[in-house]
């Protein structure tokens, strides 16, 4: 609250005083209103309008008025106020008299203005002085009405001590009506004051909710970051000297003192350091070729046993590939590439071809990228930025360039089609950003570590991965086990910054989408959402059934491309599927169904 000053022009601010009263500038309004009046005064002086008012009536008016301001200024105590406004009612009467025909227009005006400054004094018992003033402001106007009977009678115009006759004469009834309206105008006040109180207290006592919020705030702050002062000069250096080689040569990659033949054999320098754990066992290849069996063989043992693997050995894809084949492009040719995706990824004719072929084959790192910076999961979810490439270089290793079709062009296409039904499609307002994000990383390893042979090519030759998974969607069960292996590997954890329960919940959806992709639960999928009637975004089963619907069509998208990327995925299935039956003759059982190709 504030304090009223001292001075001639006091009050000048609005605000809620000690009583909890909105209180205004009412002492400048009130010196308004009399100044009005003056000149209203002087007006019908040089007018001639009342021969009965003269020069020598204007100055007892202002000395009256004067002397009421100055008594209200003089008093510091909330006498003054209604002192101040019960005394207006002398120049009142007197206006009211003065202005003859025109009393009731005055009147009004001058209750009016003074009501409306009254409403703004804050002084205690503010609605029964309102009440009291009205009926004297009542009792006033009658007692001026009966004056100007008595005192207007002059018909002759030469009378020295009456005034001209009015035209029109008073008519009572309008007189009564009036004093009604006067009444009903002062209940009105009396109603608009309680609630003027009501709100201005409510907008003070949220106003000093939020002063006090923000008053906890900055202590919390402050007291934060005394603990993070304290902690940081107490605190274990945790990072590992690999880190921190790691983060002098970004630093050195970033800057601008090397060349750019350098900072590209420095970029390579990070990647042969993050592309393994095993930073002393070799890799060994052969123009791009495994050595021979039995070199290999030996080789392998002495290096720990699983730097090579038998090519003809079934099973899921070999992650260990070349590390040339993991190289991604510098700086500025890296944002080139970045720069036309952003612009091309929400095209619905994305051609994951011409980005192959631009990239290098790292479709899914650039996709990948593109889609988090897009949606900002790394700042939504707390991930690291080396976290996010580590975890997207690796999900590229696990798709075999083996395959022509489930390879890492594949999913990536399928990535985009989720990301253009969620952004150009408007599926996102219906999912939280938890389901995007969940959403985007099904597709990224829906068919994470694809042996480029079906569901019924593993149940009907017996594999171990339909062993292990009791010939139930086997490859989606491993696409989802391998995931979260890798995914709850340090540096590929892109779910650290969640909490338990968040975890659980996308741990939960990424499974049931991924399981969706198998071919065999179509048609029970599609009829739920075919016999839903509405769906209600704040429902979770409703959302969950969109995600699965999502990556499905996703899944499928590529016939519904352009005529040149239909023709090419129609090519690339055929030929995986005429792998797979160029395998049956080898096996040692016969296969009744396995060259249907499903997802």
């Amino acid at each position: 609250t504030m304090k009223e000053g001292t001075g001639f022009f006091v009050t000048n601010k609005w605000f809620l005083n000690e009583t909890g009263a909105i209180q205004g500038p009412i002492r400048i309004e009130m010196l308004l209103v009399y100044g009005v009046f003056i000149l209203f005064t002087i007006s019908v002086v040089v007018s001639d309008w009342s021969p009965f008012v003269q020069v020598f009536n204007v100055v007892p008016y202002f000395v009256v008025a004067l002397v009421l301001l100055e008594v209200g200024r003089i008093f510091t105590s909330a006498v003054s106020v209604p002192l101040l406004f019960y005394s207006s009612l002398f120049p009142a009467a007197f206006m009211i008299i003065i202005s003859r025909e025109a009393h009731i227009i005055v009147s009004v005006l001058f209750f009016c203005l003074t009501m409306c400054t009254f409403l703004q004094s804050g002084i205690h018992h503010l609605q029964l002085h309102t009440m009291i003033y009205v009926l004297l402001y009542s009792c006033m106007h009658g007692a001026a009405v009966l004056f100007m009977i008595w005192f207007y009678v002059d018909s002759t115009e030469e009378s020295t001590t009456r005034g001209t006759i009015l035209t029109p004469r008073i008519k009572w009834h309008m007189e009564t009506t009036f004093l009604i309206t006067i009444d009903l105008l002062g209940a009105g006040f009396v109603l608009l004051q309680n609630f003027i109180k009501v709100y201005a207290t409510t907008l003070y006592s949220w106003s000093q909710q939020i002063s006090k919020q923000e008053e906890d705030i900055q202590q919390l702050h402050d007291r934060l970051q005394q603990l993070q002062n304290q902690n940081s000069s107490d605190s274990i250096d945790m990072e590992s000297p690999l880190m921190k080689v790691l983060s002098d040569l970004k630093e050195m990659i970033a800057g601008d003192e090397f060349h750019e033949k350098v900072k590209q054999s420095l970029d390579r320098c990070v990647v042969l350091l993050t592309e393994t754990n095993k930073l002393y066992n070799p890799n060994i290849f052969k123009e791009n070729k495994r050595v021979e069996s039995d070199v290999g063989n030996f080789l392998d043992n002495m290096c720990g046993g699983d730097n090579l693997m038998n090519e003809e050995a079934s099973g899921p894809v070999n992650l260990q590939t070349n590390v040339a084949d993991l190289y991604i492009a510098p700086g500025h040719e890296r944002d080139a590439i970045m720069l036309a995706l952003q612009e091309k990824m929400d095209l619905w004719d994305f051609d994951v071809f011409d980005l192959a072929q631009k990239s290098d084959g790292h479709v899914l790192y650039y996709l990948g990228r593109a889609i988090f910076q897009r949606y900002g999961f790394g700042e939504q979810f707390g991930i690291e930025d080396s976290k996010i490439e580590h975890c997207l270089l690796m999900a590229e290793r696990g798709y075999s360039k083996e395959n022509p079709y489930h390879n890492a062009m594949h999913v990536t296409d399928v990535a985009q089609a989720a990301h253009f039904f969620l952004h150009v499609g408007g599926l996102a307002q219906y999912l939280t950003d938890l389901e995007v994000f969940a959403l985007v990383i099904a597709c990224l390893f829906h068919d994470y570590n694809h042996p480029g042979r079906t569901n019924t090519f593993q149940v009907e030759t017996q594999t171990d991965v339909a062993i292990v998974y009791n010939d139930n969607s086997v490859l989606e069960n491993m696409h989802c086990s391998k995931t979260f292996d890798l995914l709850q590997q340090s540096d590929c954890n892109i779910f650290s910054g969640l909490t338990e329960q968040q975890f659980r919940v996308v741990r939960a959806m990424i499974i049931q989408m991924i399981i969706a992709t198998d071919l065999v639960q179509h048609f029970e999928i599609f009829n739920k959402f075919c016999v839903k009637a509405e769906f209600d975004k704040t429902q979770e089963a409703d959302r969950q059934l969109l995600l699965t619907m999502a990556i499905k069509c996703a899944d499928i998208a590529n016939p519904c491309r352009n005529n040149s990327l239909c023709r090419e995925w129609a090519n690339r299935v055929t030929e995986e599927n005429y792998r797979q039956i160029l395998a049956v003759p080898v096996l040692s059982r016969p296969l009744h169904s396995c060259t249907v190709l499903t997802t």
